[in-house]
């Protein structure tokens, strides 16, 4: 936490790395979107050449390509995530491909809804830099 907001370092740079391969795989015009004013910061501060916006800030553009950042644990309830209207402008950002970055094991709520829906597809990677700090 920090203040009301949230930031999530590791999270960031996982952000950062998922970018930079959607950039180096071919898309164009890759934007990072997170829930909270800290994080943003956080992932501008890592001056990946990426643009950064918090998620009600980016409300009504698009762009090829979407990174989100959940930054939310289950052991902190879902916060900015409990209005459900907030996650749908996320998800419908992207007009190419869209990479969400979670820690899963929601019970419930509507990131629940996301990582079973996620599961099901097989739409799931446990990310290397993730496991290494579990």
């Amino acid at each position: 936490a920090v203040g009301t907001s949230r930031e999530n370092e590791l999270e960031a740079a996982v952000v950062v790395r998922i970018a930079r391969d959607l950039a180096d795989a071919g898309a164009t015009n890759v934007v990072i979107l997170a829930p909270y004013a800290a994080q943003a910061q956080r992932l501008r501060a890592a001056q990946s050449g990426f643009d950064v916006y918090t998620v009600d800030a980016y409300q009504g553009r698009e762009s090829d390509a979407v990174v989100l950042s959940i930054v939310r644990t289950p052991g902190d309830g879902p916060g900015f995530w409990s209005d459900e209207r907030r996650l749908c402008v996320a998800l419908t950002r992207a007009q190419r491909a869209m990479r969400i970055v979670m820690h899963c094991g929601w019970t419930d709520g509507i990131l629940h809804d996301l990582e079973r829906d996620a599961l099901s597809r097989g739409c799931v990677v446990q990310s290397s830099m993730m496991a290494e700090s579990s």
